[in-house]
């Protein structure tokens, strides 16, 4: 139990009731909230279209479909006309079960157009794609997509980044504390501080939760600023993964808050701990672990847990090595040692763990901008454990012997722990909304070859296998690509399957997948390819090797506007 800041002589029976009535309330809701929460990770599937991908059609349709095999939520469904402008549909998007129907009340005129929608499937995950349709037999292509759309998306993404590093290292802060007071202290330990602490985090970390809901709506719908005071924009969030965290994290904050300022005994010791535990938990059912299973789950749950309890750990013990005498603050930190190496070694085997849920090849962690970033992450985190080490065998000795030089060296190694720990937090902020590599995805490296007239072409090597890329005219409009695959020897490579998937994130165009004609040995070309708006294009080229091995090269094009 957390020392009360209040004095128990100055409390009345009706507040005492009060809290423990309310502990109780909270201490249900969070049996009741984390026996509901689903983790399936089945996503919606399109399964048809209506008109379907690649038509000509002589007259204009009057409605487009979309088929899922699922209900699905639309986010949005646009339209992008020949002139590079969006159709107006004002009567919206209408759902009827799995389908999608969006009315073309606008006379349209003949060339091509292109349909980009992005709808949440029934598990919360969002799913996007594009196709494309012409009227008539002379199909011009949009030409330009304004670029407003990805500003908007970059402005969400920034401010959900930081809204996750204030989450993160509140909810550590509090979840921390928390465990602390109940694994470490004991009755009669006071620390001065430690109350309002975790009080106030808990505070910041439910209000970032909230507003990030909020944000992960904006950014669904890349919608402008403006849009966080819309109602949709929060149901939209709420539907997400993150909506069903902050559904698990906010009652669990609550819980080891109310503990924080009550002496209801077991009672509130026991919410406390269930409070801190589901609170850390609860990172694991949005983001990357919870696309990725229950494995992947379980060991962020544990994760998380091992790391709110050793850097929540670090104020409280920096405070009692300031305000402590020497042998009482070693008895303290040895308390808190007894359950740090056993949690940290779970940090690592379950940090561990989780990263080979998302990197399964040791090239990644080199080649791709999501291995970088955990690279530092991990050497942040090796700086940490070493000013631990030293802590525990050198320091903390010499402290028990009432050493002052002690006491002003343990001061300075915590401080430089809890820069340490920011920094690992922010660090992870970012890794949370970068994409981790696919696992058989291997970038060997990039060579451009040529570009300018008539087009472009790129080579990029990925598991000792290697793409020859050409894009003709790479202008906005009528394209031609060509797919030169070799094996390692310098053979054509022919797949079993290929498969080409473009996208243009910038300009809010989802993933179009095309599959190619073989035209040779090793060699596959797509003709008559709308790429419809100029930009650095994305291009992901899988190659299924065999029944075991896929192999995914990834590149851009640049098409110029035409």
């Amino acid at each position: 139990m957390i020392p009360s800041a209040v004095a128990p002589g100055r409390r009345t029976a009706g507040v005492e009731k009060y809290l423990r009535t309310a502990l109780a309330a909270v201490m249900l809701a969070l049996v009741a909230m984390l026996a509901a929460v689903s983790t399936a990770t089945a996503h919606a599937v399109l399964l048809a279209t209506d008109p379907t991908d690649g038509s000509t059609l002589g007259t204009q349709p009057g409605e487009i479909t979309l088929r899922f095999n699922e209900p699905v939520a639309p986010v949005f469904v646009r339209v992008i006309g020949p002139d590079g402008q969006a159709v107006s549909t004002p009567d919206g998007v209408r759902v009827i079960d799995a389908v999608l129907r969006l009315s073309l009340s606008q006379k349209l005129r003949e060339g091509g157009y292109l349909v980009s929608y992005r709808v949440v499937s029934a598990d919360s995950h969002p799913i996007g794609g594009s196709f494309v349709f012409a009227i008539g037999t002379k199909a011009t292509t949009p030409s330009r997509v304004s670029d407003e759309t990805a500003t908007r998306e970059n402005l969400w993404q920034a401010a959900k980044v930081l809204l996750r590093l204030v989450q993160n290292i509140a909810l550590m802060l509090a979840a921390g504390g928390a465990l602390f007071n109940l694994l470490v202290l004991r009755a009669g330990d006071r620390v001065p501080g430690l109350v309002p602490m975790i009080i106030g985090s808990a505070v910041i970390a439910i209000l970032a939760a909230v507003l990030g809901v909020g944000v992960q709506g904006g950014l669904l719908a890349a919608a402008p600023p403006s849009a966080l005071f819309d109602l949709q924009t929060w149901r939209l969030g709420a539907s997400t993964t993150v909506g069903t965290a902050t559904l698990v994290q906010v009652p669990a904050l609550v819980a080891v808050a109310l503990a924080t300022v009550t002496s209801a005994g077991a009672l509130a010791q026991t919410v406390s701990a269930l409070g801190a535990l589901v609170a850390a938990a609860s990172l694991a059912l949005t983001g990357h672990s919870a696309a990725a299973g229950w494995p992947a789950q379980t060991a962020l749950v544990l994760h998380t847990t091992a790391v709110a309890y050793w850097l929540g750990a670090l104020w409280p013990l920096h405070t009692i090595v300031r305000t402590q005498s020497p042998d009482k603050a070693a008895i303290l930190v040895r308390r808190f040692s007894t359950v740090a190496v056993p949690a940290v070694a779970l940090l690592i085997v379950a940090g561990i763990a989780t990263t080979l849920t998302r990197i399964a090849d040791p090239a990644a962690l080199i080649e791709s901008n999501y291995g970088r970033i955990l690279l530092l992450k991990l050497a942040l985190v090796a700086l940490l454990l070493a000013i631990a080490a030293s802590n525990r065998r050198r320091v903390t000795p010499a402290l028990a012997g009432g050493s002052e030089k002690a006491v002003a060296v343990l001061v300075r190694n915590i401080r430089a722990e809890l820069a340490l720990a920011g920094a690992v937090l922010a660090v992870t902020a970012v890794l949370a909304h970068t994409s981790p590599p696919h696992e058989s995805v291997e970038h060997d490296h990039h060579e451009h070859i040529h570009e300018g007239a008539p087009g472009y072409a790129v080579v990029t090597v990925s598991r000792g296998r290697m793409l020859f890329l050409e894009a003709t005219p790479a202008r906005a409009g009528v394209n031609s690509l060509t797919f030169s695959l070799v094996d390692a020897e310098g053979r054509p490579l022919t797949p079993i399957e290929l498969r080409v998937v473009l996208s243009l994130p910038a300009a809010g165009i989802e993933p179009l997948v095309r599959v190619p004609e073989r035209i040779a040995e090793g060699r596959y070309t797509l003709v008559r390819l709308d790429l419809p708006t100029a930009g650095q294009w994305s291009v992901r080229v899988e190659a299924l090797i065999s029944d075991f091995e896929k192999v995914i090269f990834t590149t851009e094009v640049p098409i110029r506007q035409g």
